[in-house]
């Protein structure tokens, strides 16, 4: 009997029984989910195909996923409702085992959210709504989730949504050979505190992950952001659940009397079914008043990071002052708007932009948000992101809010930070008065008045930039100041907003140029070639040659603009062909603005500029690493008699904390990687410095190791574990092998790699 491992997943183009494969929509840790089309009755389905290493060779394993997937195929097909998704067929093909479910088309609520921030509340109400009358013809059925979250909502283009994915489910009073002591099922940061402590999931331990999902929906945040998996579960089982109304203001009492009641800590205490809550959904969005306790749903402060939702469903082993809410203004007629006169702009100094705008509101819309919050809102990234232009578009639309001026203070041109200050007053036309330093006049000139002042490029000077902004908060009860710099400036009150590159189009370029019309980072290539050159137009022969730049350039909008002005001299693939040695390319910015802004290669010398000694030599090091890396990686092939290992950790904060590398937790592990023009720029640091023979040895020898161990354990008891590592050290592996063709160490390596590369269809 073949090793079900060694079969291989399905491509588009291919063809499982009458189901032709369009693409890979999405993947889990059981299945990989296509676009597919069936033959026979012209229609667009979902297939969920089970990986075929899901087993191994081991038929024990193996069985056991093949019913727990077929599991999920009978759940689903028990259910015949509008908000679920339907199960048309299970069959097999080729070794290989297969749903064909109904396609919802509009996305999950998990990746609107990752699109829009949050959900207006009667958006995010209407969709929980449909979740709920999904679980509750489930729960009518038998069936409970067991695994309720955004990512298994989705929503179709016509605005429905429809619980997906019962691959957790279970049958009430059946046992299931899923739960076991110690063990936890579904996805943590939406688990009832029943199943964090183990124990067997109930129609209520769903009702309080949707809860936790309508939460998410309205704050743009889980209600619970553990830094691991023991905090994440501790804060479920004993932490408060928090008022969404902390984090959104608007949201009505009945809405929050809906959280307050679905996410108390004893089951018994929730709603009794899901047609209950069902039935106070429909009343809050029908403006009826919801009556529930909530006295004992203290509000509590969440810390936010970026959701990552890779900390997945499966099994995981079990880990041994807040302001009152205003109340929402009282139910009447619209207001006539033509009776309102806007108010005046307040005075500025801001500078028009002589290009468009493009793409950044959802980064605009957290922005604004954020800023209504704290005082001093600090917009960090690497350069080249477009943190003025945003600063500047999110001044311009707080004009008529700030009646004492809206001030752009740019300080890039200072040479030292004791001219901060001088810099500040001359933007607002400022003199010191007799007696008095510059900084209490300043604050005399202000006192109470409503001011928003933007502080521009503050890295290079940024401890007096904070001083500076401190001093002016702190004497000045209704000044607001938007900084935008590569690091923040760590005063006390501080919000951070990362403004990250343009989102990027799909790599498999299977999207048309329709649909790459939509998309941020080709239309700003489009608009600026279409200034360089009269005429450019996005078009079928063209659109996926301008994604694969806007790909390459990380969508980084400087360097997409860059590569836009060449359109007047070479054809797009031209450029995409040039791309391999960007900073020659890139080197035709506008003489109007600064000199570090007309080349990339400058743009990142003002950054490489301002690193220490130790901090350059771990920069340049860093670039031998592909894709991403973990710390332990760093620490073992970067170190060395002249950088010592025990530094490496903080040297490496310092380079994300100024956005030259980038950290990402995947899986509650942390990992890091350059943006690849970033990158290419280290690398030529690292072959100035003469170090690259032994840095690259060292790269090859360390993952030589790791492989080896790998090969020891990947057919054990945490083969899941060993193979997310080599999923997770692949670019890394490849790297090695193209470097040292030949070499002896490269050769063993590929070896050691060999099963693993098997087992995965590579």
């Amino acid at each position: 009997m073949p090793d079900p491992s060694s079969i291989p997943l399905p491509k588009p183009g291919d063809q499982l029984g009458q189901y032709e494969i369009i693409r890979q929509a999405g993947a889990g840790g059981m299945g990989v989910v296509y676009e597919a089309r069936d033959v026979d009755l012209h229609r667009v389905v979902a297939l969920k195909v089970l990986r075929p290493e899901t087993g191994g060779a081991d038929q024990t394993v193996t069985n056991s996923a093949t019913d727990r997937f077929l599991r999920e195929a009978r759940s689903a097909a028990r259910l015949n409702h509008p908000n679920t998704v339907a199960v048309y067929q299970v069959g097999r093909h080729a070794g290989l085992i297969f749903i064909a479910m109904e396609w919802v088309d509009g996305g999950s609520l998990s990746e609107h959210l990752r699109e829009s921030i949050f959900l207006e509340w009667r958006e995010a109400t209407a969709a929980i709504r449909d979740a709920a009358a999904g679980l509750a013809a489930a729960h009518r059925a038998g069936i409970i989730h067991r695994d309720v979250k955004p990512a298994n909502l989705m929503r179709a283009r016509t605005g429905q949504v429809k619980v997906v994915d019962f691959g957790l489910a279970r049958v009430h009073d059946i046992p299931s050979d899923l739960t076991q002591a110690g063990t936890i099922l579904g996805t943590p940061m939406y688990l009832s505190p029943e199943q964090c402590r183990g124990e067997s999931g109930t129609v209520s331990s769903d009702l309080y992950a949707l809860t936790c999902s309508y939460f998410h929906l309205l704050t743009s945040r889980p209600p619970f952001d553990g830094n691991n998996l023991a905090l994440l579960l501790h804060q479920h089982v004993a932490q408060p659940f928090p008022q969404a109304r902390r984090f959104a203001d608007e949201i009505p009492d009945s809405i929050e009397a809906i959280l307050a009641r679905g996410s108390k800590k004893n089951p018994a205490d929730r709603y009794p079914s899901a047609d209950a809550m069902l039935a106070d959904l429909e009343s809050a969005l029908a403006g009826q008043k919801v009556i529930v306790d909530v006295s004992k749903s203290a509000a509590t402060v969440v810390t936010r990071r970026p959701v990552d939702e890779t900390i997945d469903s499966g099994i995981i082993a079990s880990p041994g002052d807040p302001a009152q809410p205003a109340a929402p203004a009282p139910a009447g007629p619209a207001p006539d708007m033509t009776a309102i006169t806007p108010p005046p702009d307040a005075p500025n100094n801001l500078p028009q932009s002589p290009t468009s705008f493009i793409g950044r509101q959802r980064e605009l819309a957290e922005a604004n948000h954020l800023l209504m919050r704290a005082r001093l809102l600090s917009l960090i990234g690497p350069g080249g992101t477009g943190k003025t232009r945003m600063s500047l578009e999110l001044a311009r639309s707080h004009l008529a809010e700030f009646p004492g001026g809206v001030w752009f203070v740019d300080l890039a041109g200072i040479t030292g930070g004791d001219v901060v200050g001088q810099s500040v007053a001359a933007a607002m036309n400022v003199r010191a008065s007799a007696g008095k330093t510059l900084i209490q006049s300043l604050i005399e000139s202000i006192r109470d008045q409503r001011v928003l002042i933007v502080v521009d490029n503050c890295e290079h000077v940024i401890d007096a930039a904070a001083a500076t902004c401190a001093a002016l908060l702190g004497g000045c009860t209704n000044l607001r100041i938007v900084a935008t710099t590569r690091q923040a400036l760590g005063c006390a009150g501080e919000a951070e907003l990362r403004v990250p590159a343009l989102a990027l189009p799909k790599a498999d370029d299977s999207e048309s140029a329709e649909d790459l019309a939509a998309n941020d980072a080709v239309r700003l290539f489009v608009d600026r070639a279409a200034q360089a050159r009269a005429g450019f137009a996005l078009a079928a022969d063209n659109a996926h040659a301008i994604a694969d730049i806007c790909r390459r350039l990380d969508g980084i909008p400087l360097a997409i603009e860059l590569a836009a002005a060449r359109v007047k001299v070479l054809s797009v693939a031209q450029i995409a062909d040039r791309l391999g040695d960007a900073f020659k390319l890139l080197t035709t910015g506008p003489r109007t603005v600064l000199p570090r802004q007309r080349t990339l290669r400058a743009l990142i010398d003002w950054s490489y500029d301002l690193l220490s000694p130790e901090e350059r030599t771990l920069f340049a090091r860093l670039s031998i690493f592909a894709g991403s890396c973990a710390l332990e990686s760093v620490e073992q092939v970067a170190a060395d008699e002249e950088l010592d290992s025990g530094l490496i950790l903080d040297l490496l904060t310092g380079l994300v904390d100024k956005s030259l590398v980038i950290m990402e937790e995947k899986a509650g592990a942390a990992r890091y990687r350059m943006l690849e023009t970033i990158r290419q720029y280290s690398a030529e640091k690292l072959t100035e410095s003469g170090q690259r023979p032994a840095i690259q040895q060292k790269h090859l020898e360390h993952f030589l190791a790791r492989a080896t161990e790998a090969e020891k354990n990947i057919n054990g008891p945490e083969q899941a574990m060993w193979l997310a590592r080599m999923d997770a050290d692949h670019d890394n592996i490849r790297a090695a092998l193209d470097r040292n063709e030949g070499h002896r160490a490269a050769i063993e390596l590929m070896v050691q790699t060999g099963h693993y590369w098997t087992m995965r269809g590579n």
